[in-house]
């Protein structure tokens, strides 16, 4: 049975029913028959499943994370001469920056008929494969 928030709960029609939840990151998703809820904080969206007009998938470098181990790598490269830190430093950086290019930020963008900008939502890869492909099998219905 899947827990669902009194401020969700309130807004289902007769015969709607939440099927799935899905965390992501700094909000959850509730996938009904009907619609798709999205809870952030005390803020509560709801887009029915017709008024999504398109769905992407992007997966994105971390860029914040290979910054840093470039500025890490580059410091340490001055101070390899004088001090062991340098090294490590060096070292650091080169980790950073393999990671910023490994581990990826996923994000699914929702296009809704009447909002300007396209709802994002981030989280795991597996989660947001799951909704994608809810949201995909609802469109169509």
């Amino acid at each position: 049975m899947i827990d669902i928030p009194k401020d969700i709960e309130k807004y289902l029609v007769r015969d709607e029913v939440v099927e799935k939840k899905f965390k992501l990151r700094g909000q959850t998703a509730y996938a009904s028959t009907n619609r798709l809820f999205i809870k952030k904080g005390g803020t509560v969206r709801d887009i029915s499943y017709a008024h999504i007009s398109s769905i992407e998938y992007k997966s994105n470098f971390r860029s914040s994370v290979i910054l840093v181990g470039t500025l890490a790598g580059i410091a340490g490269y001055f101070l390899q001469q004088t001090s062991a830190l340098g090294w490590a430093l060096i070292f650091a950086g080169v980790v950073l920056i393999t990671g910023g290019f490994y581990w990826k930020s996923q994000q699914v963008k929702l296009s809704v008929v009447g909002m300007s900008e396209p709802w994002r939502l981030s989280g795991q890869r597996e989660t947001l494969d799951s909704l994608f492909r809810l949201v995909r099998e609802r469109r169509v219905l």
